[in-house]
């Protein structure tokens, strides 16, 4: 009779903890948004935005919208980038996007030193 109560138990904490799990979000992307912004927080629209994958060394551009706002959503979430921006010849401060930061929506503001 324990047997079977012990049996019950385990196999009822199994069920929990697998349902517990299956509710668990599978998407390992983040998306990475924010601004190009040039001196007194200005944005700069048309502002190339590069990302460059620290694994394979590609780099990839992003054109900053007219409010200076520039998207790159589906990164791999176990990949290392390097981010910044370049506007009227000016470069910003490169930021690095680690892959131990596990946020799925990641806000970069990108400074570039330029008055427009």
């Amino acid at each position: 009779m324990k047997f079977r109560v012990c049996a019950v138990l385990v196999l009822s904490a199994l069920l929990l903890a697998t349902a517990s799990l299956a509710k668990q979000p599978a998407d390992n992307h983040k998306n990475v948004h924010g601004f190009v912004l040039g001196r007194n927080d200005v944005p700069l629209p048309g502002a190339v935005v590069y990302i460059k994958n620290l694994r394979t060394k590609t780099t990839e551009t992003r054109i900053a919208e007219k409010d200076g706002v520039y998207r790159i959503p589906g990164l791999p979430q176990n990949i290392d980038f390097e981010l910044w921006g370049e506007y009227g010849g000016a470069k910003s401060d490169v930021k690095l996007l680690s892959s131990m930061d596990v946020r799925t929506d990641i806000e970069v503001k990108l400074h570039v030193d330029v008055a427009k």
